[in-house]
């Protein structure tokens, strides 16, 4: 089943992870908001996960899932974890335990496209490139 991606605005994209999934959808969402951020000309992007109607993961593989983490790790400046029961809680905390990504969570999509835009200013500051005389 293919997670419905969108683009909220340039460097912010949009995952819905409603009811239950497989670690593949996880990976299989990789390709459209890649696709997104390079027709918006970025490299570096925020990830909103829409975990308000997630049931859980079908076949649970931590090792697939920090796999897939880990092949975006470099493109992604945060993953942002909208509303859900503890599991999406639960499986933040382990996946930052495991790769030290920057996960935060938001109660609503307004919240978490005002930590998106605060994020994508801090990061926009950290890599911006030394101007040359």
């Amino acid at each position: 089943m293919a997670l419905p991606t969108s683009r909220i605005e340039p460097g912010i994209y949009f995952v819905d992870y409603s009811g239950f999934i497989k670690v593949e959808d996880t990976f299989a969402a990789v390709a459209p908001v890649r696709q997104l951020a390079a027709e918006d000309g970025l490299t570096r992007f925020v990830v909103l996960v829409d975990a308000t109607h997630f049931k859980g993961v079908d076949r649970f593989d931590i090792s697939g899932l920090v796999s897939v983490l880990r092949a975006t790790e470099h493109l992604v400046i945060a993953r942002i974890v909208i509303g859900g029961s503890i599991v999406p809680q639960v499986t933040q905390m382990i996946i930052y335990k495991l790769l030290r990504s920057r996960f935060y969570s938001a109660s609503s999509l307004d919240k978490a496209i005002d930590i998106a835009r605060r994020l994508l200013a801090e990061d926009a500051k950290t890599h911006e490139k030394p101007v040359s005389e």
